[in-house]
């Protein structure tokens, strides 16, 4: 948006001089302050405006959704006011995606084909970057999301068990390395390894979930090595609100397991 500023150009030999023309002396008056109350007694202003108009560009700037589907000519200018993020919907409940600017903008071919930036430095390197399906932290990797929740359990029981003396700054780095190079004993290839597990669980119980919507299976009636609560778990996490999860959150029990065991 263009934007106007304001400067002051006036000095003080111009404001003399200026008092000077009208016969007004201004001897002994030497801060600017003095000579510019003594200006506007006599009428004359003290500075000088002038209006520049800046129009600022995107240089250096990161352009919106709104923005980008503007210049590619997606945007009704008669509807610019309705446009939002998520398609708004009608008196009745119904979505109009044709206002969605994230319906719209995943439509864009380019975009539909743009890579993550990580996928993309990896494989820049020559390595494989296979991305989990957002919001699903509990099937993510290896298990590193209870790797990283077993982590925060061994951490949570040594720190809380401290005297307050002992809980400075060099003792919880020293503690953190110590549970992270495995050397106090508790984060062992056996215990991760189960949380690998554990993911690959996860993954199991979407594929038998998938597949008995598909009504191809009944994972009750099939006697299925899987437990079947582990199914209807993995079932509330899918009706979940999408949002960041940790294993602390969905599987606390496994991960007090874990830790009892080691």
């Amino acid at each position: 948006m263009p934007r106007s500023i304001c400067s002051c150009f006036t000095t003080i030999s111009e404001l003399r001089s200026a008092l000077h023309a009208i016969g007004v002396q201004s001897y002994g008056k030497r801060l600017r302050k003095d000579l510019a109350d003594l200006a506007a007694q006599h009428g004359i202003s003290d500075s000088i405006t002038e209006e520049q108009t800046i129009i600022e560009g995107w240089l250096g700037k990161q352009k919106g959704m709104f923005q980008i589907l503007w210049e590619r000519g997606w945007i009704d200018p008669t509807k610019m006011s309705k446009y939002q993020v998520e398609a708004p919907c009608d008196a009745f409940g119904v979505e109009d995606k044709a206002l969605s600017l994230k319906e719209i903008l995943s439509n864009c071919e380019d975009f539909m084909n743009e890579i993550p930036q990580l996928q993309y430095i990896i494989e820049t390197l020559g390595g494989c970057c296979q991305m989990s399906p957002k919001y699903h932290p509990e099937i993510a990797g290896e298990g590193i999301e209870n790797v990283w929740g077993y982590i925060k359990k061994i951490y949570r029981s040594k720190w809380s068990c401290r005297k307050s003396e002992d809980q400075k700054k060099e003792d919880f780095l020293k503690l953190i390395a110590g549970i992270m190079d495995g050397s106090d004993g508790t984060l062992t290839k056996i215990s991760v390894r189960k949380c690998a597990r554990r993911a690959r669980q996860y993954m199991l119980a979407y594929s038998w979930i998938k597949a008995e919507q598909e009504k191809k299976i009944n994972c009750q009636e099939d006697g299925l090595k899987m437990l079947y609560t582990l199914i209807e778990k993995t079932v509330k996490l899918l009706r979940a609100k999408r949002s960041h999860r940790s294993a602390m959150d969905f599987d606390l029990a496994f991960l007090g397991t874990l830790h009892n065991s080691t």
